[in-house]
Parts: C-alpha cells; structure tokens; sequence
C-alpha cells in the first residue's frame, strides 16, 4: 500500500534499495540469460540497419522492396511464433 500511494517505487526508494531488488532477482543463470538476450537482440536489430544497404548494393532494390521484405518477415515470424 505504502509503495501504492507514493507513486514509483523504485524512484522514490533509492539507490540502495534498487541494489537490493536486482540483487534478489540476480544469480549467475539469470546473468547469462540477460546477456544472451541482449547479443540476440541486437545482431537482430544490426541485421535490419544493414540490410537496406545490403539489398541496395548488391541487388540494386529501394525502399519499396526494403519494405516489402521487412513486411514478410514479420508476417512469417507472427505466424511461426503463432504455432
């Protein structure tokens, strides 16, 4: 209630007590997984700002077909994560 009525919790705690909470959420395996993520999400976001470049050079495309692509891989990806 007392962190209900005072707005963010972690804003208004402190340092110290934001230590606290990730030291109770962190082990070695939850460190590993964090990292994991984090490469995994960025090489993804690095394949997408030098793909435009990519198809532009080697297949001579523009935005239009950028697009197109971009589109379909996220319509192939909703459906895969759909099944």
């Amino acid at each position: 209630l007392e962190d209900a009525e005072s707005g963010c919790g972690f804003c208004l705690k402190g340092p110290a007590a934001l230590s606290r909470e990730v030291r109770g959420v962190w082990s070695p395996a939850m460190g590993c997984i964090w990292i994991g993520r984090f490469c995994s999400s960025f090489a993804f976001l690095c394949l997408f700002s030098t793909y435009a470049f990519l198809i532009r050079d080697a297949f001579g495309w523009g935005d239009a077909q950028f697009g197109g692509i971009l589109a379909a891989s996220g319509i192939i990806s909703a459906c895969v994560q759909f099944l």
